[in-house]
């Protein structure tokens, strides 16, 4: 079984990476992230979105760490500049069906995003607010369930996709 999940995250990530190279009309999206936090755990995060509409789409999201993996897709919709929720469907390891959802709110100076998921290993949530402080750092506050609440911290490289975070619970 841990086989075919590894198919589902490789599917997954080649149809993201497509997804958002194939974006030159602005419609893909996606970013690949990497944390590490003050307990020693690391995961690799990859998400991808393809725009169908002005405000709806579509999303792939994949999480890979030594110990567990996941990946699920789904619509998403921007409400409007400063909101959007998805919720998707998919599998986690040991090949249990898994739902989540999301809820981004912001603008430029504040922003929040909450994830949850529910179904297979059990409901799980985490909620991070976070401020810019320069260009490419933002710092804010994380809640998340068995971890608890922390400070948060992250760096997006400028002109690529790829963001560098970290938590301390």
């Amino acid at each position: 079984m841990f086989n075919s999940i590894k198919v589902v995250i490789i599917i997954s990530v080649i149809s993201f990476l497509s997804l958002t190279a194939s974006g030159q009309d602005k419609k893909g999206f996606g970013f690949v992230e990497g944390q590490v936090n003050s307990q020693g755990g690391s995961q690799l995060n990859v998400y991808g979105e393809y725009k169908l509409t002005k405000r709806c789409g579509v999303f792939v999201w994949v999480l890979v760490s030594k110990n567990y993996q996941e990946a699920y897709a789904g619509p998403n919709c921007s409400i409007n500049n400063h909101l959007t929720v998805a919720v998707g469907v998919g599998i986690e390891s040991p090949g249990k069906l898994r739902v989540g959802g999301s809820v981004w709110a912001g603008n430029k100076k504040i922003e929040n995003f909450t994830a949850w998921e529910v179904a297979g290993s059990g409901p799980w949530y985490k909620t991070t607010t976070k401020v810019p402080v320069s260009k490419n750092i933002k710092v804010g506050v994380i809640a998340q369930r068995f971890k608890g609440v922390g400070a948060h911290g992250e760096y997006n490289f400028s002109k690529k996709p790829v963001q560098i975070s970290g938590d301390l619970f």
